[in-house]
């Protein structure tokens, strides 16, 4: 499809050229038709409320680029777990891969390693989620979720280099509410049940209960095992309590639990390159799928936080504790033969302590001063077996694989601003940290499963050295920030800010040999020049952002194109680019919103990149990537939605909404082979439902990816099978039926 050099353009003649499904169209003509009608009553955009500078402002208000979406919002459209989100997000994106998954914000991110912590940030209510599996957790009973971009070094601090994604889970109602939720896709076998219970229990403490399960047999079907894939099931429960416990005195106390597991991925070869095995798997469909394994998660969690008034200041004290295990079956050589499979394990324990003083706000000067203090440890294990009989290479090998790792963290951070005069306004901040690191790695190939034995194998040697490290590191780390606020004028604020980020260094868990066990930190510095604007006395509103990012000894992970990956630093990156979103109030029934980022990546003095199958080069096994861009980096993206609702009657209410979601070409695997470039494309979600005036109940019809889009997410090389691919395949169109009921 050709693109328009507007995006926007491009996406809304996408859906004029594309016939879309009936459901877009019945939307997009109610939208339309309500247009004319504007209403004679002052119009004025309901405010926004985030925490991301940990004070309750407008998102107005906030000198930074970020992005909010309600919760309500997030169920009604569907919105299910972080990957859902990231089409709504400028500049966000989201690659779950064979071994992990990687969130990215403005082009950076992690690769997949389990030794890496994310360069982008994960909160829930303030407690840090940076472990790659913990991506995957599926929303449950949001009150928001806050998309901060750039280094967010001093409030949110461990490791949030290139932005942060701050969850908010719903609180206890001072009154009694309960509601219950559906949703059901027949054609997938896709089924959803959620309920929440909240209210007041005595006089001073409330409660709320939030459950989920879920359950999906597949949209693909493996041509091998004739059966479903993707089938997920998933079961979520958390349960909340605050108490009123002084008039200076607030104490909320949330536990959770759950597990999301998942059967048969995906993935299926596009690409045989004259592999007999592979013949005929050429086609990128998804009657063709050929993948066998599972994932089994298991997540628990529980915070304390302690708010107390010290006269006009406030004093929070946030406790948390967070474990999770998995394990993995993975088919890794992509075919239907069984020649390379691996069972991972792994086990997380965290806890954290963070005491921050807040003052009350609106005076000369404004300040938040903490400490922050985190330990966590890490065991990972992996079993690997090489079916060499199916190769005439001799009798099976398996490899077993440990990796441990122990991290001590604390650090101090301040942050004020000094209010000069009603329109200029002048922040500073800084954050010390120190990480003390201690990691091991065993490795060991054997031929009956108990003795190492030293091997060597045409192709593949460097495999198959036995090996047993272990190092210690400590790190320390200053972080400054710097930022000017201008208010023009009581509806704009301008500002323009110097902020640096610091992601610690550690130890390559899926290395094979002695000389790649540990890696450095990386480093970022960000400029910024951005503006919030209010429009039309209230009735709309626009935010844009400039900004320049310099990376250095950026922490990368590439396949070895046979059976592992390697860690190290590259040299440097620079990213820029501009990102706008805006709301418009067109009527008191139509509300417009839109999203427009544009991104230019660019390595540089990056000499020793992972070179892809069959590339030219000087030096064997190493590529100059230098100008290039990286994974998961389209240079355009952008999201255009409409909301409308109006009355039926006097007691029922039509609500409905269409969004248009363009992502323009990138790459989807780390050695940005051309084969796995994803096009670009347009995707279309649409909703529309009737419901009781006052709340109470609703049903509706929801779509996504009407035009039936056949994309993926993530690809890489077949192992051990030169010129043949595999992709991870994202979701068709699907249609399901929704429903709430409030009591």
């Amino acid at each position: 499809m050709k693109i328009s050099t507007n995006p926007l353009v491009a996406a809304i003649s996408g859906v004029s050229s594309r016939n879309p499904a009936s459901l877009a169209g019945l939307a997009l003509s109610t939208v339309l038709a309500s247009v004319p009608a504007m209403a004679e009553s002052v119009l004025q955009l309901e405010e926004v409320v985030v925490t991301a500078q940990k004070r309750v402002e407008s998102l107005q208000e906030v000198p930074i680029s970020v992005s909010a979406v309600d919760g309500s919002k997030m169920a009604e459209a569907g919105i299910q777990r972080l990957d859902d989100l990231q089409a709504y997000v400028p500049n966000l994106k989201m690659g779950e891969g064979s071994l992990g998954t990687s969130i990215f914000i403005r082009g950076m991110g992690s690769g997949v390693n389990q030794g890496f912590e994310q360069s982008v940030g994960m909160y829930i209510d303030g407690i840090y989620y940076g472990r790659s599996q913990l991506a995957r957790v599926p929303f449950l009973d949001l009150e928001r979720v806050e998309v901060l971009r750039g280094p967010q070094s001093i409030l949110f601090g461990k490791n949030s280099i290139a932005g942060a994604v701050s969850m908010v889970t719903a609180k206890p109602s001072e009154e009694f509410e309960a509601e219950i939720g559906a949703l059901v896709a027949p054609e997938d076998g896709e089924y959803e049940l959620t309920g929440v219970v909240s209210g007041p229990i005595t006089d001073s403490l409330r409660g709320r209960l939030a459950v989920r399960g879920y359950d999906l047999d597949g949209w693909m079907e493996d041509i091998y095992l004739d059966q479903e894939m993707t089938e997920k099931k998933e079961r979520f429960a958390r349960g909340t309590l605050a108490w009123d416990a002084s008039e200076n005195l607030d104490v909320v106390f949330k536990v959770e639990q759950g597990t999301f597991d998942s059967e048969n991925r995906q993935r299926q070869v596009v690409k045989a390159g004259g592999v007999p095995y592979l013949q005929g798997e050429n086609d990128f469909d998804l009657e063709r799928a050929m993948n066998e394994g599972y994932s089994e998660n298991d997540i628990s969690n529980s915070s304390l936080v302690i708010n107390y008034q010290l006269g006009e200041h406030t004093f929070t004290a946030t406790s948390g504790y967070l474990s999770y295990e998995f394990e993995e079956l993975g088919d890794r050589d992509a075919s239907p033969l069984f020649i390379l499979h691996t069972v991972e394990a792994e086990e997380y324990r965290q806890f954290s302590q963070e005491l921050r003083l807040t003052s009350p706000g609106g005076e000369t000067v404004d300040y938040i001063v903490g400490l922050f203090y985190q330990t966590g440890d890490l065991e990972y294990k992996q079993t690997s077996m090489l079916n060499l009989a199916t190769l005439n290479l001799g009798p099976n090998l398996i490899g077993k694989k440990a990796f441990t790792s122990d991290s001590d963290l604390w650090a101090a951070f301040a942050q004020a601003t000094w209010n000069i005069n009603d329109a200029w306004a002048l922040t500073g901040g800084v954050r010390y940290t120190q990480e003390d690191k201690s990691g091991t790695r065993g490795l060991c190939w054997t031929l009956d499963g108990q003795t190492c034995t030293p091997l060597t194998v045409a192709g593949v040697e460097p495999h198959f050295g036995a090996n047993s490290l272990e190092a210690d590191r400590t790190e320390n780390s200053i972080t400054p920030l710097l930022r000017l606020q201008y208010h023009p004028t009581d509806d704009t604020m301008v500002y323009a800010s110097y902020s640096t980020g610091f992601k610690a260094g550690g130890f390559d868990a899926t290395g094979v040999t002695r000389s790649d066990f540990e890696f450095e930190e990386e480093k970022a510095k960000t400029y910024e020049l951005g503006t919030k604007t209010g429009l039309l006395d209230g009735a709309a509103e626009l935010n844009v952002a400039l900004f320049y990012t310099e990376f250095s000894d950026l922490q990368v992970s590439t396949f070895d194109g046979n059976l592992g990956f390697s860690v190290g630093n590259a040299a440097e990156a620079v990213t820029r680019g501009i990102e706008l979103d805006g709301r418009w109030q067109l009527t008191q029934g139509l509300t417009l919103s839109g999203a427009l980022a544009y991104l230019d990546f660019e390595f540089q003095d990056y000499d020793d990149g992972q070179c892809y199958r069959g590339q030219p080069t000087a030096t064997p096994g190493m590529c100059s990537y230098d100008g290039k861009e990286n994974i998961y980096t389209p240079e355009w993206s952008a999201s255009l939605r409409a909301d409308y609702q109006r009355p039926l009657g006097d007691s029922l209410e039509l609500r409905a909404s269409l969004d248009l979601n363009f992502v323009d070409n990138h790459f989807i695997t780390p050695d940005l082979d051309p084969v796995l470039e994803q096009g670009a494309y347009t995707k279309i979600n649409a909703r529309i439902g009737i419901g009781s005036a006052d709340g109470s109940w609703d049903v509706a019809l929801v779509g996504k990816n009407l035009t039936d889009e056949l994309t993926a997410s993530f690809g890489n090389d077949v192992s051990l099978a030169n010129g043949a691919y595999w992709k991870l395949t994202d979701r068709p169109r699907s249609v399901a039926v929704q429903g709430r009921y409030r009591f």
